[in-house]
């Protein structure tokens, strides 16, 4: 088709015109499918992947033998080549008699918008409208369609745990820490606060505690960019239980001291009384 730039101006103008004399609803639109344009054929088709060829709907511009070719070409290369494009694809037809996917085309305008490259081509006169019967009217076709791009993903949180075994105990008392970092920026930096003055900076350090009390032992990790996170644990040391050791004497070992000690003391009252009866004792009569 050869469009000479007086046909070209007035297929702008009268979109523009039905546009503005149509009503204020806009058509539903919808992204059929996503791909990267990775070559233009000219001004109304372009090779994608991995959609293939693409054929902009309800628009005709100028082929390669026709004068504004290569002003069409550079028009859509300009706004579409080498990026992601949005493709609402014809519900009717799909596909047109040379099996190019027929569809409107969007391309990303800012955050919140994309831009109806189909409409582009029309409102810079690039190319007129030819509006076939399938599911598009280019009467409603707005510059821009709202399409927020989706949020950056969150970035990986600095996670930290930590350890100790065991946590309470008696004095002296030996604790091994253990403690582990996740996410963030690596590498990390270890730093433990065992609640007695002493620190380390090994990541899984042990320690003994020598007093009785109890103490709040903290880890604290930074990664490369300067994030930091703690952990603390309690470790409670008691002081150590005095206990005495000795042999345990049976019921009968016991009732067998009585009987002796009762025996010695019997004993002893007896040659004590031997002693004083015989102070008493008169002398022998002599013969």
């Amino acid at each position: 088709m050869r469009l000479s730039k007086p046909e070209v101006h007035i297929g702008a103008i009268a979109v523009l015109l039905a546009v503005a004399l149509s009503p204020a609803t806009v058509a539903a639109w919808e992204v059929d499918a996503t791909a990267t344009v990775t070559r233009v054929i000219d001004g109304d088709t372009f090779d994608s992947s991995p959609a293939g060829r693409v054929r902009l709907a309800d628009i005709d511009a100028a082929e390669s033998s026709q004068p504004g070719y290569e002003a069409s070409r550079d028009f859509l290369a300009g706004l579409v080549d080498g990026q992601l494009v949005y493709l609402d694809v014809d519900d009717v037809y799909v596909t047109d008699p040379y099996n190019r996917l027929v569809a409107v085309v969007y391309v990303r305008y800012n955050a919140s918008h994309l831009q109806n490259v189909n409409r582009a081509l029309l409102d810079a006169g690039m190319a007129v409208v030819t509006d076939y019967p399938n599911e598009f009217n280019p009467a409603v076709w707005t510059p821009y369609v709202y399409h927020p791009s989706a949020p950056p993903p969150s970035p990986n949180p600095l996670t930290l745990s930590a350890s100790a075994n065991p946590t309470e105990g008696t004095a002296p008392l030996t604790v091994t820490f253990a403690a582990s970092a996740s996410g963030g920026t690596p590498p990390y930096v270890f730093l433990w606060d065992f609640g007695d003055g002493s620190t380390s900076s090994v990541q899984n350090p042990a320690h003994a505690y020598a007093s009785a009390r109890s103490y709040a032992a903290q880890v604290t990790v930074t990664d490369a960019v300067g994030n930091t996170m703690s952990r603390t644990i309690l470790i409670t040391v008691s002081a150590p239980t005095l206990t005495t050791s000795g042999a345990v004497l049976s019921t009968e070992a016991l009732f067998l001291a009585v009987v002796i000690a009762i025996a010695l003391a019997a004993g002893g009252l007896w040659l004590r009384f031997r002693r004083v009866r015989g102070r008493f004792r008169r002398p022998p009569k002599p013969e």
